[in-house]
């Protein structure tokens, strides 16, 4: 089992920059995460596909960086642990994809405008 008290690991993966947004995104879900039932919704606001979004909850749960929060019948709902706002906080503004969630609209959250790679042609 991981020990979630280790310091939050400081060897870069490249999946940092899209783990940033995932987790502030997942981070102001009301009542946590569900990767069955929002991945697609995440993945819709993020501009991301599917499988990008559950890659990175793997990455983010392996990691420490997210925590089973409760459970409804044998689904849990996930939430950033404290590990993982550690790590965000470790990393804001450190290339990270660009975008901010600014409004929560019909339940659902919307972004202000796309999240692009760093180093993208149009970042």
């Amino acid at each position: 089992m991981l020990d979630h008290s280790l310091p939050v690991p400081s060897r870069p993966s490249p999946l940092d920059p899209y783990l940033h947004p995932f987790l502030r995104y997942i981070q102001v879900i009301d009542r946590g995460y569900s990767p069955s039932a929002q991945a697609g919704v995440v993945a819709g606001a993020l501009g991301w596909p599917v499988p990008f979004v559950e890659t990175l909850f793997v990455a983010a749960r392996a990691r420490g960086l997210v925590e089973a929060g409760w459970e409804r019948g044998n689904r849990s709902r996930w939430l950033v642990s404290a590990r993982g706002l550690r790590w965000l906080s470790d990393h804001d503004g450190e290339g990270v994809v660009r975008g901010e969630i600014n409004a929560e609209v019909g339940g659902m959250l919307s972004i202000s405008e796309p999240y692009l790679a760093p180093n993208s042609p149009e970042a």
